[in-house]
């Protein structure tokens, strides 16, 4: 099993450095490649839309099959041909639709990689935060080495970069062992099944509460994703410090993903959402005033309780609640209901963030109370079982 943790530790770290040069240069490079603002942000958009649909149909597959190597490879390998295609072409339609593509495609398996890690933390007993802390740690290397690269040659290396970690990702996936599928003639009755089950669990009032209260959490980080580094460069801040600035946010997460079994060990799943609740209300606040260095220096470090703390609450919730049988679907729609929650709370944030500045962190604040009176909710109905009585498996 020790094995096995490693090689999940190798594919999370390789999809750290594919988002670490996406998340700050995937725009950027679309816009070297010749598309508008405008196509930029409908490309994403649709990427988003799309995933949305696509996940929770990778995780079921995934549960019905007993497979979930095999449903990563279906979709990592046409993603990584997709990335390739998009380092090398410039005609504006080639580039919108490999993008799209190798986006969707990529983010599908981000809920399947969780399941499988989540799995073998519980089966080995090492910390599920001690695989998880490698993509923290190589998005961090991402951003640095993929901006020095950038830097050096130009934002058309950010293509290559990103169809390098995508190859490495599905490299590191193939080493995987094979898992036990279910026997073809009974694939019928089992996705049928699953699809059932996966309805049950969507329809429970607890897991329902449990995907609002995440949605609410992580989907609070939308603003300060988007325009945290445009408001701290209309402030008079340097690109040097910006740079500098972002990336402690990322550390605290780390810190906290290392010593994450002895915090899931003391702490219950649902007071570690609770309490990242109450650090976002505290971080937007602070970001609403737009603080000085040292008050912003101490909203960054606070990422490691806004981000990983409850993320961990999240992961452990759905091994205790959901049966291991469900764990991708739940990863599925505990993925897509983040995505649902940040995409409705940046329709609204352009035009309000050209009228109030600094100031929409305050919705964010807000978004962070609801969830976390939602978490006061979800801990006097969840009492630490499962939520259905699908088979384990």
């Amino acid at each position: 099993m020790r094995v096995l943790a490693t090689r999940l530790a190798a594919i999370q770290a390789a999809s750290g450095l594919l988002g670490g040069a996406y998340l700050p240069f995937f725009s950027p490079f679309l816009a070297s490649r010749g598309l508008s603002a405008a196509t930029i942000g409908l490309l994403l958009a649709s990427s988003t839309f799309l995933r949305i649909m696509i996940a929770p149909i990778a995780g079921i597959v995934a549960d019905a099959r007993g497979d979930r190597r095999s449903v990563m490879l279906a979709f990592l390998a046409p993603a990584f041909a997709a990335f390739a295609i998009l380092a090398f072409v410039h005609d504006a339609t080639a580039v919108v639709a490999a993008a799209i593509a190798a986006l969707v495609l990529w983010a599908a398996t981000s809920p399947l990689l969780e399941s499988a890690t989540l799995r073998a933390a519980e089966q080995s007993g090492t910390p599920y935060g001690r695989m998880r802390v490698w993509l923290s740690i190589a998005f961090v290397a991402g951003n640095v080495c993929s901006g020095l690269a950038a830097a050096q040659f130009g934002l058309g290396v950010i293509g290559l970069w990103l169809t390098i970690a995508a190859g490495g990702q599905l490299a590191a996936t193939l080493f995987l062992p094979e898992e036990s599928k279910r026997k073809a003639g009974s694939s019928g009755l089992h996705f049928r099944s699953t699809i059932a089950e996966a309805r049950e669990l969507l329809g429970h009032p607890v897991f329902l509460a449990f995907l609002t209260v995440c949605s609410l959490i992580q989907g609070s980080h939308v603003v300060y994703y988007t325009y945290a580094g445009l408001l701290w460069r209309t402030a008079g801040m340097s690109p040097a410090l910006i740079g500098l600035i972002w990336p402690i946010g990322v550390l605290a997460e780390i810190l906290l993903f290392v010593f994450s079994g002895r915090v899931v060990r003391r702490i219950d799943p649902v007071t570690l959402m609770l309490a990242g609740a109450v650090a976002c209300a505290v971080r937007w606040t602070l970001m609403a005033f737009a603080p000085t260095l040292p008050l912003l220096l101490f909203a960054q470090l606070l990422h490691g309780l806004t981000f990983a703390v409850p993320h961990l609450g999240a992961m452990y919730f759905i091994l205790r609640a959901t049966p291991p049988r469900l764990s991708a679907t739940a990863q599925s729609l505990y993925s897509v209901s983040i995505g649902l929650a940040s995409s409705v709370a940046l329709l609204p944030a352009g035009r309000l963030y050209a009228a109030w500045g600094s100031n929409i962190f305050f919705l964010m604040t807000g978004m962070a109370v609801v969830a976390g009176l939602l978490s006061f909710a979800l801990a006097a109905r969840w009492h630490g079982g499962r939520l259905t009585e699908a088979t384990a498996g």
